[in-house]
């Protein structure tokens, strides 16, 4: 999934692994929620649940002031900043945008319907009866794994042709060759 926020300019952030002061801020919001919670009468269902949680949210960002922040509460101080804007204009979404559940066939190929067309991509056969998600994005597609990783993608689908191969990358150990060597791996 990462690779395709990629393709489309998002930037995917994560916290440094073994470093905790990463996350601290929420650490500390959820502390402050607990204590919360804990002084409030217990709710026999979610939606008083819900109610105390949305009084505490209300409280902590629009009437408790930071100490930190020349007393001012969140609210005042995120309304008051200059919000990052795009650099470039908002990106085009003319062009045809799908996203496709589907399973590797029998014969290793997708199929997908392009301007009325059948298309067929081939995956290859070690991949038969696999499940992808198909990103087609107008003449582009990517193919992604059932967790959300990119697998393949394809150049275009490109007028007067029907079958096209999809570049695989980063196959699993599910993947076997249709016709394995039957050459020695000792040979010197």
């Amino acid at each position: 999934m990462e690779s395709e926020l990629f393709h489309l300019g998002i930037t995917y952030k994560h916290s440094r692994p073994y470093h905790p002061q990463t996350c601290g801020k929420v650490e500390r919001f959820h502390q402050t929620l607990k204590k919360f919670l804990k002084k409030q009468t217990r709710a026999t269902s979610i939606a008083e649940l819900q109610v105390q949680v949305d009084r505490f949210i209300t409280y902590y960002n629009e009437v408790r002031p930071h100490r930190a922040k020349g007393r001012i509460t969140p609210r005042a101080a995120f309304d008051s900043r200059a919000k990052a804007m795009p650099l470039t204009r908002e990106p085009s979404y003319s062009r045809e945008l799908r996203v496709r559940h589907d399973k590797v066939d029998q014969h290793g190929t997708v199929t997908i319907r392009y301007r009325s067309k059948l298309h067929h991509f081939g995956m290859g056969r070690g991949l038969k009866g696999t499940r992808v998600i198909l990103l087609v994005a107008g003449r582009q597609i990517r193919v992604l794994d059932k967790e959300g990783e990119l697998c393949g993608s394809s150049s275009s689908i490109r007028a007067g042709t029907t079958s096209l191969g999809i570049r695989l990358m980063g196959l699993g150990v599910h993947y076997a060759p249709r016709h394995p060597s039957t050459m020695p791996r000792d040979i010197t």
